[in-house]
């Protein structure tokens, strides 16, 4: 008969570390549960604080974009204001330049009126004293050739005389016949002579008073044509300045209305990425220039020149 089969006896060692494993192994297990589950919640925390501050980030978005366009109103009214400052000096300013400019205007034109009213005065008064002139010339060579007609007459009458004192001689001597005929004819004939002479002076004289009187006509005409060349011309009416328009002013447009559903994006969630991107950017900040300001700049340079 075999003898029956004896089994070893456990090593309490062995069995030890055995029961050390496996309780190691558990812990390990309930230890590695613990720190998931703390991690998950300590995610979920920071997706709640992230959330609260994309929702403070974005009410505060709403508050700043709202505060940015109440002051891009406001800008606008102070330029408003400023280009309307700007036009009213600018219409002052053109006033009273529009106002100079005509009393300077107004004097040249009176002071042309009266230049051409003297000028006037003087042609006048020099046609007169050349009417005058050409008279008084002109009765000066009449009484001239009066006098020489005159003394024409006196020595055709004193050669008369004498002829009729020779012929009287010659009677009174007692000539007859061919001797008395001859100193007749003698007598007859200076007397004709001298007579003939007279004549031939009158009629020079009649001739160059004419030719005087004509010569005196020439300068007559030549005097007032001096006299017309001196003469003014009409100034006829100075243009006027021209009246200033009144300044143009800018018109400001104010920002549209804020939409919260577009212009700071959509409402942030737990665990989503809010973009800050997502937010609509200020569409005011581009300034509108003023006309007034260029308007005056560029009177300036219209008026200089």
């Amino acid at each position: 008969m075999a003898p029956p089969v004896v089994s070893p006896s456990p090593d309490p060692v062995s069995t030890a570390i055995n029961v050390g494993s496996l309780l190691l192994t558990g812990f390990g297990l309930l230890s590695g549960k613990s720190a998931s589950d703390k991690a998950a919640e300590e995610s979920k925390q920071q997706a709640k604080r992230q959330l609260k501050y994309d929702q403070d980030a974005r009410n505060m978005q709403w508050d700043k974009l709202n505060a940015d366009r109440q002051w891009a109103i406001e800008g606008n009214k102070i330029k408003a204001r400023n280009e309307k400052r700007i036009a009213l000096w600018k219409d002052a300013t053109n006033a009273a330049s529009y106002i100079q400019k005509l009393q300077i205007r107004n004097m040249e034109q009176n002071s042309l009126d009266m230049q051409f009213a003297k000028s006037n005065l003087l042609y006048d008064e020099q046609i007169d004293f050349n009417d005058r002139a050409a008279k008084t010339a002109a009765d000066s060579e009449w009484r001239q050739l009066d006098e020489i007609n005159s003394e024409a007459a006196f020595d055709a009458q004193e050669q008369r005389i004498q002829y009729m004192q020779a012929e009287g001689k010659a009677r009174a001597a007692g000539a007859s016949g061919r001797s008395a005929a001859k100193t007749s004819q003698a007598a007859l004939a200076s007397f004709g002579m001298q007579v003939a002479m007279l004549n031939e002076g009158i009629a020079s004289a009649g001739r160059n008073t004419r030719a005087m009187l004509e010569e005196i006509k020439n300068d007559q005409y030549s005097a007032n044509l001096a006299a017309f060349a001196q003469k003014m011309l009409d100034p006829g009416e100075l243009p006027m300045p021209i009246v200033p328009f009144k300044t143009p002013m800018a018109e400001f447009q104010d920002p549209r209305p804020l939409d919260k559903d577009f212009d700071i994006g959509p409402e942030p969630i737990l665990g989503g990425y809010t973009s800050r991107a997502a937010a609509s950017q200020a569409f005011w900040g581009a300034a509108i220039p003023g006309i007034a300001g260029s308007v005056a700049t560029l009177a300036k340079d219209i008026w200089a020149s």
